[in-house]
C-alpha cells in the first residue's frame, strides 16, 4: 500500500515532492465490479494471506517472516471485515501523474521474485515514466526492504545521492 500512498500524495501535492520511491508494486489494479465477500474468520483469514504472502518471497536469511508474522498478527484487519472507502485515486492517477509539469525523479524498486501482479504495477508505471529508475532486486520478493535490507538501503541510497539525476543520454529509462 505504501507505494500506492506514495504516487497518490505526488500526484495530489506535486509541489511538496522531492522524489518517489516505489517497491513491489505501484499503479493499482482496477477495483473488480462486484466487490469480494467480507471476511468472517479473522484468525484464518490471516494465516492464509500470510502462506500467501510467502508465496512471492525469497528465502528467509535475516528473519523477516516472523517480524511479517508479527505485523498481520498485530493487525486489525477492518480493511477485511468492513466495506473499504475508495481512498486511493486507482485509475485517475495516471492521467494527473502523465499531466505533471515537473515530473520528480522516481525509483521503482523490484523483487525478482515477487508476484507477476507486483512486477505488472511496476511496468506500467515505467512505461509511463520514462526517466524513472528500475531496480531488479534478485534474492528479494514482494518484502525486498524486509528480505535484503542492505542491498534495498545500498539501492535508496545511490538514487538519493545522485539527486534522482539517473538519465543518461541513450536510453529512456536506467536500469540499476
Amino acid at each position: 500500500m505504501g507505494s500506492f500512498v506514495a504516487l497518490d500524495f505526488w500526484a495530489l501535492y506535486p509541489v511538496h515532492v522531492r522524489s518517489v520511491t516505489v517497491a513491489s508494486g505501484a499503479i493499482p489494479d482496477p477495483k473488480p465490479d462486484i466487490p469480494p465477500a467480507l471476511v468472517t474468520d479473522v484468525p484464518q483469514f490471516k494465516q492464509e494471506w500470510f502462506a500467501h504472502l510467502l508465496e512471492g518471497c525469497g528465502e528467509d536469511r535475516n528473519g523477516y517472516q516472523d517480524r511479517l508474522w508479527a505485523m498481520i498478527a498485530d493487525w486489525k484487519a477492518w480493511q477485511c471485515t468492513h466495506r473499504e472507502p475508495n481512498c486511493i485515486l486507482g485509475e485517475a492517477l495516471l492521467p494527473r501523474l502523465l499531466a505533471s509539469q515537473a515530473p520528480a525523479p522516481v525509483c521503482v524498486v523490484n523483487g525478482a521474485k515477487d508476484f507477476k501482479g507486483a512486477h505488472r504495477s511496476a511496468d506500467r508505471l515505467l512505461e509511463c515514466l520514462p526517466h524513472a529508475l528500475c531496480v531488479d532486486l534478485q534474492e528479494a520478493g514482494h518484502f525486498s526492504s524486509m528480505e535484503t535490507p542492505h542491498a534495498f538501503n545500498a539501492a535508496l541510497q545511490t538514487f538519493l545521492e545522485k539527486g534522482g539525476d539517473i538519465n543518461d543520454s541513450k536510453s529512456d529509462s536506467t536500469r540499476l
